[in-house]
């Protein structure tokens, strides 16, 4: 018994001390090193009876410190007892909230995240060579997620390439999936919207199957200032568009 409630008393540090203490105070010094930018966690909490994690204030800057993504709060709740009986990993809900992130084109064209990309797409575990015994290219891992939603995000946008230099601001961005799986064949529903200023609006809405990979939906653009597009490209012609709006609204498939 005592030997039990030690276990227990363990198990309950570990997970509401130990975890969120690693979380804040060891992994963004490890992703700072690793994507040559200032990482910082503001606060972590889990549970580890009901298996969910809360994350807040989650900043990545670059090196000069200016701001580049982040998120206000991530929130998950694993389902283990779902995961051993799918043979998958299985969560229930997943919340982003508030995520930002800036898009930079430099005056030489290039992009402010094109390293961080890379290194992303080219892991450490990559550096080593193959083995001949792996033949055959592995699927993809089986997730399962009830619920995942992206609520109230923003992307700003600013383009230094230009003989006149853009910014565009895409706010509030909102995405739900709802029954995803990465189970081959399963058809996964979604909803997206947002706004780049008043009155003008994005809906795209569809369905997507990952494996093997087909995507049917709408894509909708409504009430776009003619104005606003036109400043993008003003420098490329030699008349004005002062006034006027756009809407387009589209239905696609792709297999």
């Amino acid at each position: 018994l005592v030997m039990v409630l030690g276990l227990f008393v363990l198990y309950t540090g570990v997970g509401f001390v130990v975890i969120p203490w690693v979380i804040t105070t060891k992994v963004p010094p490890k992703l700072s090193e690793r994507l040559h930018r200032p990482v910082s966690i503001k606060d972590a909490r889990f549970n580890p009876f009901l298996f969910t994690l809360q994350m807040e204030r989650f900043d990545m800057q670059e090196p000069d410190g200016s701001p580049l993504l982040g998120f206000d709060e991530l929130f998950i709740d694993f389902e283990p007892v779902a995961s051993l009986v799918n043979r998958a990993y299985a969560f229930g809900h997943i919340r982003l909230r508030l995520p930002y992130g800036l898009a930079v084109v430099r005056p030489d064209g290039s992009l402010n995240f094109q390293d961080l990309v890379q290194t992303l797409a080219s892991p450490e575990s990559q550096a080593e060579p193959p083995s001949s015994e792996q033949t055959e290219p592995k699927g993809l891992p089986l997730v399962m997620i009830e619920q995942f939603a992206i609520q109230q995000g923003m992307v700003e946008f600013r383009d230094h390439a230009r003989p006149t230099p853009f910014v565009a601001h895409l706010v509030p961005i909102n995405l739900t999936l709802e029954h995803f799986s990465t189970q081959k064949g399963q058809t996964n529903s979604y909803a997206l919207s947002a706004e780049r200023s008043s009155g003008e609006k994005i809906s795209w809405e569809g369905t997507v199957t990952l494996e093997p990979f087909q995507s049917e939906g709408s894509l909708v653009f409504e009430d776009y200032q003619l104005r606003r597009l036109w400043d993008y490209v003003q420098d490329q012609f030699r008349f004005q568009i002062p006034h006027g709006l756009f809407t387009m609204e589209g239905h696609y498939r792709l297999s």
